[in-house]
């Protein structure tokens, strides 16, 4: 797809999903900010929130993360079609706040997952972290192939953050993550109902950089990370995170492999060579020693 109409299907995705749901919500911050606090749940070990997508005899799981605000499962059906031709199962994660995990009292997915209430953001993305690491686990203990990460948009960003968790990860895809959560609140025109709560709460971008501070890739602890063994895709023509803000990802990581396309945020799923490249990224990755 070209350019202008890449941008458009941006454009028309972002413009439906603020008109018809988030311009229907608010929510503010506690007041004052309540300290950061660790999340403090149990991840449920049973992986009640996996969605299988298996093939014979694979040469490799992928653990994949989808993205904020979903209600269709379907709009991965092209990516993990070409993953499976190339071997990959998939186990698609449900986050929290999203598809069955809604609850009762939110109008739509995500509602509650990343909103200006940045207290409840915050143990969102710390939740998905648990319970991934612990389905990571889970799915490395039972199988006999390498389990890989791959996330969409925000399940990019968390697939980052679990890669600095994680010092056993084999390898990781992460597709057009958004970072700099503060700038990417003031500047995306998806965000612009949660910048509009957050600064009739006075709250400032300073003060979610703050508070955000263990959750936002860009921010967080590398320490643990191989970014040696993240290939990081980025849509040239993206509506949703400026491209600046890519290359500042990209600068504070370092990463060696990334790939560039000429899509927007959404159409990105829809490139054919994609799933190539992520199969073809996956291959080539030295094989981690299992300890016993």
């Amino acid at each position: 797809m070209d350019e202008a109409s890449s941008r458009f299907v941006d454009r028309l995705a972002m413009d439906k999903l603020v008109q018809e749901r988030l311009s229907k919500v608010h929510h503010y911050p506690a007041q004052p900010l309540p300290p950061p606090m660790a999340f403090t749940g149990n991840p449920d070990a049973e992986m009640p929130y996996l969605g299988s997508y298996p093939v014979e005899e694979p040469r490799g799981t992928v653990l994949f993360v989808h993205g904020l605000f979903e209600d269709q499962r379907e709009i991965y059906g092209f990516l993990f079609s070409g993953l499976r031709r190339r071997g990959y199962s998939i186990e698609l994660y449900s986050l929290p706040h999203h598809y069955e995990r809604k609850s009762p009292d939110s109008q739509f997915g995500g509602e509650f997952f990343f909103s200006a209430d940045v207290s409840r953001t915050r143990q969102a993305f710390l939740q998905a972290t648990a319970e991934l690491s612990a389905i990571f686990a889970r799915l490395r203990q039972q199988s006999t192939v390498p389990i890989f990460l791959a996330g969409f948009s925000m399940g990019a960003s968390i697939v980052l953050l679990l890669s600095t968790l994680l010092k056993d990860l084999e390898g990781a895809c992460a597709i057009n993550p958004p970072a700099g959560f503060p700038e990417l609140i003031w500047t995306s025109p998806l965000c612009r109902t949660i910048r509009a709560d957050l600064e009739t709460a006075g709250v400032t971008a300073g003060m979610v950089a703050t508070y955000f501070q263990d959750i936002d890739p860009i921010a967080i602890d590398r320490t643990l990370a191989d970014p040696g063994r993240i290939l990081m895709i980025q849509a040239l023509y993206d509506l949703v995170t400026e491209q600046r803000q890519y290359e500042a990802l990209a600068k504070t990581w370092q990463f060696p492999h990334r790939q560039m396309y000429n899509a927007g945020h959404l159409n990105t799923l829809r490139v054919p060579r994609l799933a190539d490249d992520m199969a073809r990224f996956f291959d080539a990755l030295p094989a981690r020693r299992r300890e016993s």
